[in-house]
């Protein structure tokens, strides 16, 4: 019998969370168009074609093919995660905390991580801008919970994370008091409510971290 294990690529997203929750000081940032800076390979175009025709029904539609990875489609967050990896491994000897932040810290686009130090925080946010910029990745919208980070953030990244109040992998996380919170759904009223009702609407809300388990299961 041979047994086949998939390769995923993406981080468990409960452990990101928790190294997140690790330090005082919280970075998170993203990958600017992350699909739109991979180029697929020649060879590969023809499985991402389609159709396009104008407003004339009677014009034969005209070929065309994706020359990037292709947002939306199952593989997408595979190839992306995939070649985001591989940059890191090899780029990695030269940037070794940028590489390490990328390869446990990243999922999908988003890289969600935090320091015990300033002076850690600014070398990752370094690090992990020269390292993605020499795959031809930008990180923006960069956030923190740190007053000393802000300046240097600013002047580091063409977009900032802004605001009191953020989305992070999901959750919310209040920047000022530094706590996360789950986004509880908006329940429309009813004379009466059904079983089916409720177990969708406990459904609905997402808590990766368990904080509510006790309470919905």
């Amino acid at each position: 019998m041979v047994s086949w294990k998939p390769a995923r690529p993406c981080r468990d997203l409960v452990g990101i969370l928790i190294r997140f929750r690790r330090f005082h000081i919280g970075l998170q940032a993203d990958i600017e168009k992350m699909f739109m800076q991979i180029v697929l390979h020649e060879a590969d175009r023809d499985v991402v074609r389609f159709l396009w025709r104008d407003l004339n029904y009677e014009l034969e539609p005209t070929i065309f093919r994706f020359r990037r990875v292709c947002f939306g489609l199952n593989c997408s967050p595979f190839l992306a995660l995939a070649v985001l990896r591989h940059h890191a491994q090899v780029i990695g000897k030269k940037f070794p905390r940028a590489a390490a932040e990328i390869l446990e810290n990243m999922y999908v686009d988003d890289l969600v991580t935090s320091c015990d130090r300033v002076e850690d925080a600014v070398a990752v946010v370094q690090d992990t801008m020269q390292l993605m910029n020499r795959g031809g990745f930008t990180l923006t919208r960069w956030a923190n919970n740190c007053p000393s980070l802000n300046d240097f953030v600013d002047k580091s990244s063409s977009g900032s994370g802004a605001g009191r109040t953020l989305r992070t992998l999901g959750l919310s996380w209040d920047r000022i008091d530094d706590t996360l919170a789950i986004n509880v759904p908006r329940l429309s009223s009813r004379p009466t409510d059904t079983k089916r009702q409720m177990l969708k609407a406990l459904a609905s809300v997402f808590d990766p971290l368990g904080w509510v388990a006790h309470f919905v299961k």
